[in-house]
């Protein structure tokens, strides 16, 4: 393989990639081979799909790439399909996914320091990239006889540190440990040209500005192809929050255009969408109690139930007519680069009093040695608009821009060895054969030239297509509602379906009995189709619930509990992801009512006193920021369901601890002075702490900060709450640097009480340089608070530990009334087909399984009943389904909600 500014090439060859993601991890394997079906027939020619490295070595040592961890049957699967493969084998991804893909066991290792030149970390990276490469070195276009369909390899992603040296001596590493693993294909990176390495090329991450940022790229990275290797459609969704608002298709199409006509080639993220299961999502960086929900399809082109999105009959447009034509877009001369009008730049219209914005007209033009296109940018105003195009000679060519607000137009393009194309002012959608597929207004008049000869075809309103010969081609036009319902197989082309089927058979559009097959030789028939038996609803009344209640555990006289000798955290206890139960023994030498704080624990802690329900602290919707412990002289039993939510998926804190894993102290305010914004001494924020995210070498903290004075009263430590910081920034303790945060954390910085001095002692922050504001610095001023641990109340206490495990068949029973958490367990019959939705109405937080397999967390509302969006129900995969026999649900309710108002249904759709 080899590669230049415009392509990659596989011996000599032009590939031109079309790619969006398919996530194996996030989807159940019996749906893999239909996904990856769906993609090709929306018109991609890549999957690209990321490794996560803790689903495949949930132990050091111990690797797993069986049943849904296969990763060599999806890229087999991906070869069958005729398409190339993408594989990010991280070792860190990202993706909202629980520490970015890291194993949990990391964090425990005392001198590891993630995604960084740690030796430890290092060590690690190369046994799991050489486990990985194993199991599909033979799988690379590169590989004996006909190879297979792996074409690049992503390594880390978004590592946007500016400091070369740091660059090197990691990325540098992970690139060699790929290959020593016997992988030879080209390495690509998303890190937005924060640094470069060798043996990379450099990647882009992002969605805006799309035409400038590839001609930029192709200004700076001259001797590669310009790749946005994510392109994102939408932001995550997180517990307590509204679902943002995806990308709207019509931009989607218009910014996909611009990386095209800049000489791009994108990768679609996510293109399949899918579940994140089990535990395995992850904590955002935007904020200390940003969590990633369960979704994971907003705004993909596919959903996770494959129902085809919102955005999906346009990206398939421009995909279909992107990868059926690569060789011209892999042809184009990145030094022609003509000047044009920004594509959706806004231009003043009125006259006087009447003046204001709207989105202009645009038309850019990209040429090479292949043919050229222009894209026509143009609003939707409510019907098509028809302007005029000024060829080379002079002559003027009508093109008609309809709802989805862009033509694009090829020129002097070979069609066969015996067709070229002049000129087309409609949208092309494909060739087969000597089939063209072209697509435009209804009412208008498709316009080409071929050999010298043009030809006028007016457009069709209805869906059977006008089908010219002409020139040795055979020209097939349909309308711009039409080409939605046209598909393309090896042997023509089929309009009015709605789809085809794994194996390339049509399925029928309902209430329509047939469609419009074309041959390779443009002969047109009309179809009948089988449309079977109306699918028929299947019988989904779940039996009577049972109940498993927790009482003993909440209660802490449950026989599992072993002591342990201090509280420590989740994954030391045995426990990297879910829950465990904590039980401290204490003593109170008075009656006494004591405010507490839990300053060594994350990310929530629902508190039990002598089995009394004291409800949530910590992170997330319903929880509280500390409680108070009502004593009276005696013995107690404090017992602790701790939630481990996600740990962060980005950011400066990954690897932090979870559960309860130090003492409980009672805590009173500190003696603070007011906040002064003061001046101080910038600091070199690499030289402190490498690697730092979007910071370059150089980069400096704010002259500007803010300062508090601090005079400790107790012997215990004093405990910073940022709550959640605007910007990145450090912390400061008497002139030494402490912590360095971002947005997500961390939000809770402890100072140990012999760190301070006799008198005064002080603190500062001041925000990284780029991001200092004087908001920033009166909202940290406003929003910190500081507290004091007056005494420890859990310093005596013996402690014991349970984990968090589904109960047996033998506990459960009737339902009974409580709001401690309990089990519930319910029947449905053999007879149903997945996908199916459970419909979590009345719940509030915790866990589905189905028979027996954990599906996904829910969060849906507090222990109040106050409503936690955005989701509102959970997909079952038809895989966790038995056939032949009954299936079981059992859900785990944190605060014990009856599951009485629970419902299943079909996920019940249209192919894509």
């Amino acid at each position: 393989m080899s590669h230049d500014g415009r392509s990659l090439m596989i011996d000599g060859r032009r590939v031109w990639l079309v790619g969006g993601q398919v996530p194996y991890a996030r989807l159940p394997r019996c749906v893999w081979k239909d996904r990856i079906h769906a993609a090709k027939h929306a018109g991609l020619n890549t999957i690209e799909t990321p490794i996560y490295w803790n689903r495949h070595e949930p132990r050091a040592g111990k690797f797993d790439f069986a049943g849904e961890n296969d990763l060599r049957h999806f890229v087999e699967l991906v070869g069958n399909a005729g398409l190339y493969c993408i594989l990010g084998f991280g070792p860190y991804i990202g993706d909202g996914w629980d520490m970015g893909g890291l194993p949990a066991w990391l964090a425990s290792h005392p001198t590891m320091k993630l995604r960084s030149n740690s030796a430890p970390f290092l060590e690690a990276c190369s046994r799991f990239y050489t486990a990985a490469v194993d199991q599909v070195r033979s799988l690379q276009v590169t590989s004996a006889g006909s190879g297979g369909p792996i074409i690049l390899a992503q390594c880390e992603s978004n590592w946007t540190c500016g400091l070369d040296s740091a660059a090197e001596s990691y990325l540098g590493e992970l690139v060699r440990y790929l290959r020593e693993a016997g992988l030879n294909v080209p390495v690509v990176n998303s890190n937005n040209l924060w640094n470069q390495v060798e043996g990379q090329l450099d990647g882009w991450s992002g969605t805006e500005d799309m035409l400038a940022t590839m001609r930029q790229l192709a200004g700076v990275r001259e001797g590669q192809p310009r790749i946005v290797i994510d392109f994102d459609l939408a932001q995550p969704e997180i517990w307590g929050r509204e679902t943002p608002a995806p990308i709207a298709p019509e931009q989607v199409l218009r910014r996909l255009a611009e990386v095209l006509v800049g000489g791009g080639q994108f990768n679609i993220r996510p293109f399949c969408g899918g579940t994140t299961p089990g535990f395995f999502g992850g904590r955002s960086s935007e904020a200390p109690d940003a969590f990633h929900a369960t979704g994971a399809d907003q705004g993909a082109i596919i959903k996770a139930d494959g129902a085809p999105g919102e955005a999906h009959t346009l990206v398939r447009r421009i995909a279909h007519f992107a990868s059926r034509f690569g060789r011209v877009f892999s042809n184009l001369d990145p030094v022609y680069q003509p000047v044009a009008l920004e594509p959706g730049s806004h231009v003043r219209s009125g006259g006087k009093g009447r003046a204001g914005l709207q989105s202009g007209v645009s038309v850019v033009h990209a040429a090479g040695s292949q043919g050229s296109v222009a894209f026509v940018y143009s609003p939707w105003e409510g019907e098509p608009r028809q302007l005029s195009l000024v060829l080379a000679d002079g002559d003027t060519l009508p093109v008609w821009v309809g709802r989805q607000g862009l033509t694009w137009c090829l020129f002097d393009v070979l069609l066969n060895g015996r067709s070229q194309l002049d000129y087309c002012n409609a949208s092309v959608f494909a060739n087969v054969g000597e089939l063209l597929v072209v697509f435009a207004p209804a009412g208008s008049t498709a316009i080409l030239c071929i050999n010298g000869s043009p030809v006028s075809i007016n457009v069709p309103a209805g869906d059977k297509p006008e089908i010219v010969a002409h020139e040795n081609s055979i020209i097939v036009v349909v309308n711009d509602d039409t080409i939605d319902r046209t598909f393309i197989t090896d042997d023509g082309v089929l309009v009015g379906v709605a789809g085809l089927t794994t194996e390339g058979a049509p399925i029928p559009i309902p209430g329509q009995r047939s469609h419009h097959r074309i041959g390779l030789d443009g002969r047109m028939r009309s179809v009948n189709l089988d449309a079977g038996k109306p699918a028929s609803t299947p019988k989904l009344a779940l039996s009577a619930w049972q109940m498993a209640s927790c009482d003993d555990y909440a209660d802490g006289s449950s026989p599992r509990y072993a002591a342990i000798d201090a509280p420590a955290d989740l994954a030391t206890l045995g426990c990297p992801y879910g829950y465990g139960w904590y039980r401290l023994t204490l003593k109170a030498d008075s009656t006494k009512k004591v405010p507490a704080i839990f300053p060594y624990a994350a990310d929530r802690l629902h508190l039990f006193l002598d089995a009394k329900d004291l409800g949530v602290v910590g992170a997330g919707p319903g929880a509280s920021e500390g409680v108070s412990f009502s004593f009276k002289k005696g013995m107690h039993q404090l017992v602790i369901l701790a939630d481990n939510l996600g740990r962060l998926s980005a950011g400066t804190g990954m690897g932090e601890k979870k559960g309860l894993y130090g003492e409980i102290l009672e805590a009173a305010k500190a003696k603070v002075g007011k906040p002064k914004f003061t001046t101080c001494t910038p600091m070199d924020i690499l030289g402190f702490v490498t690697p730092a995210w979007d910071v370059r070498e150089g980069d400096t903290t704010s002259s500007r900060c803010v300062t508090w004075t601090v005079s400790p009263r107790r012997k215990g430590p004093l405990i910073i709450e940022l709550g959640e910081p605007p910007a990145p920034g450090v912390l400061w303790f008497n002139d030494q640097p402490k912590v360095i945060f971002d947005t997500g954390g961390p939000s809770r910085i402890i100072l140990p009480q012999d760190s301070f001095k006799r008198g005064p002692n002080v603190v500062q922050i001041a925000f990284v340089a780029e991001y200092a504001d004087e908001k920033h610095l009166a909202q940290i001023a406003k929003q910190a608070r500081f507290m004091e641990g007056v005494a420890s109340i859990t310093a005596k206490a013996e402690t014991a530990f349970a984990k968090w495990e589904t109960p047996g068949a033998t506990s459960f029973g009737p339902l009974r009334a409580g709001s401690t958490p309990a089990w519930y367990r319910a029947t449905f019959p053999a007879g149903a087909e997945g996908p199916l939705y459970v419909e979590l109405n009345g719940l509030s937080k915790g866990q589905i399984y189905v028979n027996g397999r954990h599906i996904c967390r829910f969060f849906t509302a507090t222990a109040t009943g106050k409503n936690v969006p955005p989701q509102s129900r959970c997909l079952i995969p038809a895989s966790a389904l038995r056939k032949g026999e009954a299936n079981e649900l059992m859900i785990f309710d944190e605060h014990g909600k009856a599951p009485g108002k629970v419902r299943l249904s079909c996920a019940m759709h249209t192919p894509a």
